[in-house]
Formats: structure tokens, sequence, C-alpha cells
């Protein structure tokens, strides 16, 4: 595929560009039907890595517990990728070779037209890309054909309440609230979170609230408690979901108490190498 690139985007360094990748073969209409179908059985909490950093991909995602990930072009932009159609090809296979379900890519353009053009060429990279689009009138109005041909969509960059309703009334997979930013501006933004996942919960149509700007574990969690299951975070939450100093502590007093009582290292037998997680296991919100 050419390096395309739509217009104002210039050529940042690709941190992916070492081999080379080949495209996947063009998605087909019976690899959309199973995703889409898989989408309507039962699923665990989801919780998906929002970064297009090379390092954290491959440190983070083999450990198993992240879904997927996610990316928009702020995020790109940051982490150095560039927003192209090949540069998202590398993100993409570098996250399913790390053990990614589902890699959630943001159509770019504008206008509607330019929007659904634009998801439709994300489309060919991977039967596990899901379009992400902004809850604006125009990418609702993208969303309308690829959802009805059966293409997954989370709409994004949610702040109202009112836009959960709009987005399971669209049959969007997702719906991505923005809870930090929605702090920063004053409202409160746990209140607006839980009411949107009671929104999607009543409406029965298999959506899921995927709360993003996530600033710590503690919010995650006290969400979660309250019913939310599907979040996204940096790698900075990330890892923060692995650290306390007391089971450090107690981990090392293990380690000690192993090695006091004759212990020796077990050396681990070979992996094999496999490309992504059960794809069995993607898609909605029963």
């Amino acid at each position: 595929m050419p390096n395309t690139r739509l217009p104002g985007l210039g050529e940042p360094i690709d941190p992916f560009d070492q081999d080379g990748f080949d495209l996947d073969d063009a998605i087909t209409a019976e690899g959309m039907e199973e995703l889409m179908d898989s989408m309507l059985g039962p699923n665990p909490a989801r919780l998906f890595l929002d970064t297009a950093d090379a390092s954290a991909l491959k440190g983070l995602l083999p450990l198993g517990c992240f879904f997927g990930v996610t990316c928009n072009p702020t995020i790109l932009k940051r982490d150095g990728v560039p927003c192209t159609l090949d540069g998202l090809t590398r993100l993409t296979r570098a996250a399913l070779d790390a053990g990614a379900v589902e890699v959630h890519l943001q159509a770019w353009g504008g206008s509607a037209d330019n929007l659904l053009a634009c998801a439709r060429a994300l489309l060919q990279i991977a039967s596990d890309v899901v379009i992400k689009l902004p809850l604006t009138r125009e990418g609702v109005q993208a969303a309308r054909p690829l959802i009805d041909q059966g293409t997954p969509v989370t709409l994004t960059g949610v702040y109202a309440v009112h836009q959960a309703l709009t987005a399971a009334s669209l049959g969007a997979a997702y719906v991505a609230p923005y809870h930090g930013r929605l702090a920063d501006r004053g409202a409160d933004a746990t209140a607006a979170v839980l009411a949107m996942q009671k929104i999607v919960d009543k409406a029965m149509t298999g959506c899921r609230l995927l709360v993003a700007s996530l600033r710590d574990p503690d919010t995650m969690a006290m969400l979660a408690a309250e019913g939310c299951d599907t979040f996204t975070v940096g790698p900075q939450v990330a890892q923060a979901l692995f650290t306390d100093p007391h089971t450090s502590e107690a981990a090392e007093a293990f380690e000690a108490d192993a090695i006091a009582a004759g212990a020796a290292p077990v050396s681990p037998a070979p992996k094999p190498r496999s490309r992504g997680r059960d794809r069995r296991t993607r898609g909605g919100r029963r």
C-alpha cells in the first residue's frame, strides 16, 4: 500500500519501520460477519492500552490482561507514529503480534465523506480493526453506513451524557467518554460516566462504554465497582495496575522463603510464537 496521507499531515519518523510488513488480505464479508456475531457473545471486563508507543505495546500486551489498543491522531503525534495508512498498518501489526484482539484506529478528514473514505481505507489493514469516529454530526453520518455493513465503530470525544444515548441508538460497538477531561472542565465526571453506563445498559444494544482519559487506577477501580467494565488507559496508569508496595514486599518474602526451603529455579519451556489472542472473544457487551 502506498504511503497515503490526507491533507495537513506531515511525515514524522516511524518507529515501526524496521523490517517492513505486508498488508493482510482485504477484509472479507465472512470475516466481518464473524466479528459482529462475536460482539453479541458473553465477555468479561476489557482493558485497552491508549497508546501508539512501540515499547509499551511490546511490554504490556503480552501480559494478557489487555484486550487491545486504542489510539487517535493526537496520540500518534505524541508517540511519533505517522498518521498514514502505512504508519497505522505497522502499528496494528505490532499490536496484534504482541497479543491485541482489537485495534481501534481513528479516521480523519473533517467532512463525513472524507471520514468515511478514510475509515474504509483503515479497514483494509486487518479484520481486527475497529473504526473510531468523533461523536459529531459528521462522525455520526460517516458511522451510519459502516454500522449498516457490519463494521464495529467506536464513537469518541464524548463529554455529554446524552451522547451515550446517541451512540447506543446508532448501534455503535463502543462509546468513549473522557473522564479526566470532564473533570478538568469542572464537571462531576464520575456521575456523568455512571449515568452514561446506565444508558447503554438499559439500551441493550451491545454498545460498551469505553471510559477514557483516566488518570489513576483507583478511579478506574471505583468506576468498575459501580458497573463500568471497559476502560482504556495510558502506559503509566497501566503500569500502576501492577504496583503496590505491600504486594512487592510479600512477593520478595515468598521468594526468600522458597530459597530457604530448598527451592531451585525451574527453566521455562520455549514459547511458540502466536499472532494475537483468540479472536473468538472479541466484541460486544453481554
